[in-house]
């Protein structure tokens, strides 16, 4: 089985999307599967791919911006749903018909959450039939450098990091009220934010609120070994995401045994029991109410970041992760083609 992997963004472009299609690839690879990655943000073209290499099937990576793409290729088409595809284009006007389209043709549809897959079961009739749930794996780079000291945080302040990249359905700019409440407090807190800019409006706006606070600090992009030793340095990993699928940073987090408050949304729920190795929170005062516990108590932190680092080994494996993954898509070959 040679497989076409489109995606809308891969390594090593610093997104959640490219994180998850980086680790497939090279676990797919490991596992004697050969694969080719499209990825559509340096305008590189799948029909170009199928000429010259002949794949036997072909799995966007996102249904509304990697699947009307494949529709056309001639080849068994699987789709893997992140959070974006049901709790925000399934309700797009433009955006739904090409969705359905793609969960239509497909053969397989995967997700991470069992959430996502019913909101697209609903939508598309027949979908139940072909839908698989795969597990989730982890996998980060050994950690590298000092984050605490190159960002100037004073030993003891509790630091808070939100690693997500800059835009409206990520929730920047919302812990930064909360917070800035808990400095009103007297609680010594630091804040840093780290990743890209997704969109430029709303990225100017989160620069110029955090430039405004000399306790926060947004150290753009990290390279993978110095985000790995940023989660190691953070006291507390924030997850202030509108919608998730399931998060990269949330499970790496939770890996290397960090405390995370994140909004109870459905993907976030996948990964954390509240109070267990995690909390979640569902508004403004839900959100410093745990932040305020957080800072104040490092058994607090001690203890649930204990408990996220089991439950990320024993439910986070990435060999079973590719396993599943590979077993699916051999489903998706064998299976009957899909009227379009």
């Amino acid at each position: 089985m040679r497989l076409l992997l489109v995606t809308p963004s891969a390594p090593p472009a610093p997104t959640g999307n490219a994180t998850t299609v980086g680790r497939y690839a090279a676990g797919l690879e490991a596992a004697g599967v050969p694969v080719r990655v499209v990825d559509l943000s340096r305008g590189e073209r799948p029909l170009d791919v199928v000429r010259t290499l002949r794949p036997d099937l072909v799995l966007a990576y996102h249904a509304g911006r990697a699947g009307p793409t494949c529709l056309d290729l001639g080849l068994p088409l699987a789709v893997q749903l992140p959070g974006t595809d049901v709790h925000h284009d399934l309700d797009d006007a433009h955006r739904r018909p090409l969705v359905l389209a793609v969960l239509g043709a497909a053969r397989r549809i995967l997700a991470t959450s069992a959430e996502v897959l019913a909101i697209a079961e609903a939508a598309s009739p027949g979908a139940a039939d072909r839908s698989v749930l795969l597990p989730r794996g982890v996998r980060l780079e050994p950690p590298r450098g000092n984050p605490r000291e190159d960002w100037g945080v004073p030993t003891g302040a509790p630091l808070f990091l939100l690693p997500a990249g800059l835009r409206p359905v990520k929730g920047n700019l919302d812990c930064l009220g909360p917070l800035e409440r808990l400095r009103s407090e007297g609680i010594p807190l630091r804040f840093v934010s780290a990743g890209p800019t997704l969109d430029e409006a709303y990225g100017r706006e989160f620069l110029r609120r955090v430039e405004r606070l000399p306790w926060a600090l947004h150290a753009g992009v990290l390279p993978p070994p110095v985000l790995a030793a940023a989660y190691r340095a953070a006291d507390v990993v924030l997850n202030t995401s509108r919608s998730e699928g399931t998060s990269n940073a949330v499970l790496e987090a939770m890996s290397l045994g960090r405390a995370v408050l994140v909004r109870d949304v459905p993907g976030n729920r996948v990964l954390v029991h509240d109070g267990e190795d995690g909390l979640l929170y569902r508004d403004e005062e839900g959100f410093l109410g745990g932040a305020r516990a957080l800072a104040a108590s490092p058994g607090l932190r001690e203890r649930l970041g204990a408990a996220a680092a089991e439950r990320a080994r024993r439910d986070c494996d990435p060999g079973l992760e590719i396993a599943a993954l590979r077993a699916a898509l051999v489903g998706a070959l064998g299976a009957g083609p899909r009227p379009l």
